[in-house]
């Protein structure tokens, strides 16, 4: 029986075979996993990729995230921003990634003329958050046709097939609804399914087919956390601090500058202002997660408000649509009603103060040090290993003209 890359063929090698174009790219790098979609400005790319999905809260599937593995991008046209396809190590999936403009690249490919599960997606949205459609469909290249003559949201398609044609129907709908379940669990998206609670509902698959459409669901996931759709899986806490080159302590930190047995554990930040107090972590996608019970400023600073600054539309679908921020009785607070990641520390720093704020000034460890005294305690410490590096010469021409010695605060996390 073939079936859709099944457990007991996961250590059976699949070469990627990419139909060949005119003026075609396909070279090699390793990129982090955060920045490949970014990185496709270089013609592309195979993304060394390592991480690790053991911590609590992650997806509810056993993912074995604990190992390298390479992910390529083929680039027909040579152009990074036109289609590109999408293959994994020891995967029997193909993915596809095009700007709404350029479907008509993908139209000669069969491959994409079979069983498939594929998303739309828009990056604005008035909720502040991006917008997604995710289906499922027999002719996956036929269905994008038809959402391009009815649906006006979307401006980006991704989809995914088997390059084996053995992804078959319960296997695509069985997908889809994994896929509708963890979007709007992790509410980092705005879901454009008509009928968005119908994920909820269980679909009928044997065991052995749940099992084979499991295995392919995580390579599926982990192709589009690399490719920056990152709003499906849940992610686990890291240090703040980047680790040393040589052994340290669990924060990456020398023993002198970790955490101590008392207070907040290593990693945890707070920032309090107002009465309001949130605790919240660095995630491995790279976001901030604030954590249940923590409070938010009820009143909003008004130019804030007015001006619709970064965070406006986003605290305020938190507070409406997902509930995420409920009020406080007799207080001018709000609290989070559940763990929440957001896609930068400065944007959660944003919805819980109400104001456009600086992350790195505004989150503390316990001991009181700000973010950007961590890093720069960091920056130090990494500075003081390279003593033994030669100094060499200076060009007076290429110093840095900085007559005061003052350093720009980008603000950035």
């Amino acid at each position: 029986r073939t079936n859709p890359c099944p457990a007991v063929n996961a250590t059976r090698a699949h070469s990627p075979t990419h139909p060949s174009g005119r003026a075609s790219t396909s070279a090699r790098t390793s990129v982090p996993a955060s920045n490949a979609a970014s990185s496709s400005a270089v013609s592309l790319d195979t993304a060394i990729i390592s991480t690790s999905s053991h911590e609590e809260g992650c997806w509810r599937f056993p993912m074995d995230h604990d190992k390298a593995f390479s992910i390529r991008f083929f680039i027909p046209s040579g152009e990074p921003g036109r289609l590109r396809l999408v293959t994994k190590t020891n995967w029997c999936g193909l993915g596809f990634e095009m700007p709404r403009i350029f479907l008509g690249e993908a139209g000669p490919r069969p491959e994409l003329k079979g069983t498939g599960v594929y998303l739309l997606y828009s990056a604005e949205d008035a909720s502040g958050l991006p917008r997604i459609y995710i289906g499922e469909a027999d002719n996956v290249y036929k269905r994008l046709l038809q959402h391009d003559a009815g649906k006006d949201f979307w401006d980006q398609a991704v989809a995914f097939v088997s390059k084996d044609q053995t992804l078959n129907k319960a296997h695509a709908r069985w997908i889809e609804q994994q896929m509708l379940n963890q979007a709007r669990q992790a509410a980092r998206y705005k879901i454009a399914n008509k009928q968005v609670n119908a994920g909820s509902q269980e679909r009928p698959l044997s065991e052995e087919d749940r099992a084979d459409a499991t295995a392919f669901l995580q390579d599926l996931l982990l192709c589009l956390r690399a490719m920056g759709y990152d709003g499906f899986e849940g992610s686990h806490r890291v240090d703040v601090a980047p680790a040393r080159s040589e052994p340290t302590g669990p924060t990456g930190l020398a023993p002198d500058m970790q955490q101590g047995d008392q207070g907040m554990p290593d990693g945890l930040l707070r920032v309090e202002t107002k009465g309001a107090s949130a605790t919240g972590y660095f995630t491995s996608s790279g976001g901030f997660v604030v954590e249940e019970g923590s409070t938010a400023v009820g009143i909003p600073a008004p130019k804030w408000l007015t001006d619709r600054r970064p965070g406006v539309s986003l605290r305020e679908t938190l507070i409406g649509e997902l509930g995420v921020l409920k009020e406080m009785p007799d207080t001018d607070l709000l609290r989070f009603t559940r763990d929440y990641e957001f896609r930068s520390a400065n944007m959660a720093v944003a919805v819980v103060c109400a104001s456009s704020v600086s992350a790195p000034n505004y989150l503390k460890d316990d001991s009181g040090k700000s973010l950007k005294e961590i890093r720069q305690a960091v920056a130090d410490q990494l500075s003081d290993d390279d003593d033994d590096e030669p100094d060499g010469d200076v060009d007076p021409d290429d110093e840095i003209d900085n007559v005061d010695g003052d350093v720009t605060d980008r603000d950035a996390p």
